[in-house]
């Protein structure tokens, strides 16, 4: 009971901050310090450090899972960095940082090579040891990292001897480094990635159900002087047009790379699901929150155009862009190339000759559509035949001009519809498959009488018909709601008086 109580002293005296990932914790020390505790929740990372109240000196360390297998050491220091020294000990699976930063000093308002009052002893020191280079290091690291089905395992060594690791010469910098694997088992050698299995799956997130291809792709590895392959399993999907909100920005992005196609671990494609699923609330919640959402963007400066640059910037050419302008849901981009000419911004919707881009109502993507006489146009290699999706740094080709499109995703109309997000790329064939497929099902028997309508009571009889009803001012249907054409429309005749139910099957 003691310790409970100390322990809610203790609280009681913290502040205590929350955001989505990290937790914040400030303990007020004698002296005017102050014990600040962070843990990152996504990261896995511990930091707990002691700084002044005006935080113009501060210490702190942090430990957190690495990223590979390593151990060793190294030493920074870096003059006029927010933390002039830092060093690291990597212990196997986890890695202790350590930082300091002290006081930059004052200089005189008019007179900069002058200081009110000089920095610390720290940023001196690290001056005067630094000297004109500003940055030494001092490093001696052995790491085991798996570069997955891009490059497979590999073990290295890294020397850095009191130079700049952040630039090289040869002959001159003090640094070294060494693939251990390729030096003892040779050269790795790749397989192509083999497709094991592919079929349309739906992956199901909390604004709809997506629609995509998966692949299961295999990839082997193996080394000259070693007995054992590594083999290496992923699956991939398209379209990958998940919503989700990039760090440290206010844009959109696809969930994937930039050509709309997302490759996360699994063994089989169920998994590969799961992984996806997990991966992209996973985003969300670090980069937007635990409630984060899909929803319309604010409308900034150029965060809603489409710019088609050139590929190859063409002689005569006055501007990278062949074509940037907004685009917005329901507005369209049309482009012209005329005969001899090369392509530019047409408003006219009436040309055939026209190719045009929208928007996505679901995702804020751009489609690309075009008619039967308008130019050829080939999206990432692919003809398009009437729509096709256009990604992020997509190459577009239109009548021979090959173009980059560039574009930010928007978000969902503000009145689009969530379910179902399947995309039809010709609608005229769906249209005319998915008749013919309820056509297929239509029960064309005749009924007998008495499987057509409602029992009859004794004193009705069928022949005669109701009483018509009396004739008002009727109203137009228009955009889902009844709207009355007002005084000095055309009055329109009484609607004939819907017939009484017949004794006779109609089909319906």
């Amino acid at each position: 009971m003691n310790l409970r109580r100390a322990r809610a002293s203790v609280l009681a005296m913290a502040k205590v901050r929350t955001t989505s990932c990290s937790e914040f914790i400030d303990y007020d020390l004698p002296g005017g310090a102050v014990l600040h505790i962070r843990r990152n929740h996504e990261a896995g990372e511990l930091t707990i450090g002691v700084r002044d109240h005006g935080e113009r000196r501060d210490v702190r360390v942090t430990i957190c899972p690495s990223h590979c297998i390593g151990l060793g050491a190294s030493l920074t220091l870096e003059d006029g960095a927010e933390e002039p020294l830092k060093a690291a000990l990597h212990l196997g699976p986890v890695t202790l940082y350590f930082g300091a930063r002290g006081t930059y000093g004052r200089r005189h308002p008019t007179h900069r090579d002058i200081y009110i009052e000089p920095p610390g002893i720290l940023r001196r020191a690290i001056a005067a040891l630094t000297g004109e280079h500003k940055r030494r290091k001092v490093s001696v690291v052995v790491d085991r990292f798996d570069g997955g089905m891009i490059q497979g395992p590999s073990i290295s060594a890294r020397v850095v001897l009191w130079d700049d690791d952040s630039s090289w010469e040869r002959g001159k910098s003090r640094q070294w480094s060494a693939n251990l694997t390729r030096l003892l088992w040779g050269k790795a050698a790749q397989t192509e990635n083999e497709v094991i299995e592919e079929r349309e799956v739906e992956v199901a997130l909390p604004e709809g159900i997506y629609t995509m291809r998966a692949q299961l792709l295999q990839r082997v590895i193996s080394w000259p002087r070693w007995p054992l392959v590594k083999l290496y399993r992923g699956v991939a999907f398209h379209p990958a047009r998940m919503l989700v909100p990039q760090r440290k920005s206010d844009s959109l992005a696809f969930e994937g790379n930039r050509t709309g196609t997302s490759i996360v671990d699994g063994n089989s494609i169920r998994a590969g699901v799961a992984n996806l699923i997990a991966s992209v609330l996973r985003d969300r919640e670090a980069y937007g929150g635990p409630n984060w959402r899909a929803k319309p963007t604010e409308l900034y400066k150029d965060s809603h155009n489409l710019a088609l640059a050139w590929a190859t910037r063409p002689d005569g050419a006055t501007d990278n862009h062949a074509v940037c302008a907004r685009l917005l849901h329901g507005e369209d981009l049309g482009v012209l190339v005329p005969p001899g000419g090369r392509p530019r911004r047409h408003d006219s919707e009436t040309s055939p000759y026209v190719v045009s881009f929208s928007r996505n109502p679901i995702d804020g993507g751009v489609h690309v559509m075009r008619g039967g006489v308008a130019p050829t146009v080939i999206v990432d290699g692919e003809i398009v035949e009437w729509s096709a999706r256009v990604w992020p740094d997509s190459r577009v080709n239109i009548g021979g001009h090959e173009l980059i499109a560039y574009y930010s995703p928007i978000g969902p109309a503000p009145t689009s519809v969530q379910l179902p997000l399947v995309e039809t790329h010709q609608p005229a064939e769906d249209a005319a498959r998915d008749v013919a497929e309820v056509a297929a099902t239509l029960d064309t028997s005749v009924p007998s009488v008495d499987e057509v309508g409602p029992p009859m009571d004794a004193d009705t009889s069928w022949s005669e018909p109701p009483a018509s009803p009396a004739w008002t001012m009727p109203a137009v249907e228009e955009l889902g709601e009844l709207v009355d054409p007002g005084p000095g429309s055309d009055p329109m005749p009484p609607s004939t008086p819907a017939p009484g139910p017949s004794g006779k099957w109609n089909g319906d």
